[in-house]
């Protein structure tokens, strides 16, 4: 009630705003603590990939200059384990698929670029009926998907025959061979030379 331009009484409300207030400030701490946490992986993300990618470039590397010739392999649609050798063989040979090779391993079949042989059967490449190339692929089966030092028959793009040492292992998951690495050495010349001796 207002007399002569004073309040003289009147009536008010109060509310008591201290759990609302509490909780914005809880809420408000727990953003700055969830701001604080993205900004921790966030910067242990791009640390990851920094390391990654320094990784790769040390791996391009190492693949590229390597005086071996150096393959991954994958098979279109993986290999059960559990298949009898006969039809593990014939897998091997249907679904053989290189997927990355390095510089040398081009050279070893007298070709210029990886786009050749990238996504091509290896049977491109074997000699056809070559007992050396089928006992080896029987062995790499045998010995668990992974042989070490095995001889491998194998021709150019020019139809020239080409010996080589391999040393493959296998990409072995869930009862699957689903690919793998392979490294190889051009023996050709020492083989022509033992040849030729006797």
């Amino acid at each position: 009630t207002i007399k002569d331009n004073y309040v003289v009484n009147g009536w008010g409300t109060q509310v008591d705003i201290t759990e609302l207030r509490q909780t914005q400030q809880a809420l408000l701490r727990a953003e700055q603590e969830r701001t604080a946490e993205l900004e921790r992986i966030n910067s242990e993300l791009r640390q990851a990939l920094d390391q990654l990618a320094e990784s790769e470039h040390r791996y391009r590397t190492l693949f590229e200059l390597s005086n071996e010739g150096i393959y991954r392999f994958k098979y279109e649609p993986p290999v059960p384990v559990s298949a009898p050798i006969e039809d593990a063989l014939e897998r091997v040979y249907r679904d053989f698929r290189y997927a990355e090779v390095n510089t040398t391993f081009v050279r070893q079949y007298s070709l210029e670029n990886p786009d050749q042989i990238i996504g091509k059967p290896f049977t491109d490449f074997w000699v056809k009926g070559s007992e050396i190339g089928l006992e080896t692929a029987r062995k790499i089966i045998e010995n668990g998907h992974q042989l070490r030092n095995a001889l491998s028959e194998e021709i150019d793009i020019h139809g020239k025959r080409r010996y080589l040492l391999w040393n493959v292992v296998s990409d072995v998951r869930d009862g699957y061979v689903w690919g793998g690495w392979g490294m190889q050495t051009d023996i050709t010349d020492l083989r022509e030379t033992q040849q030729a001796l006797l």
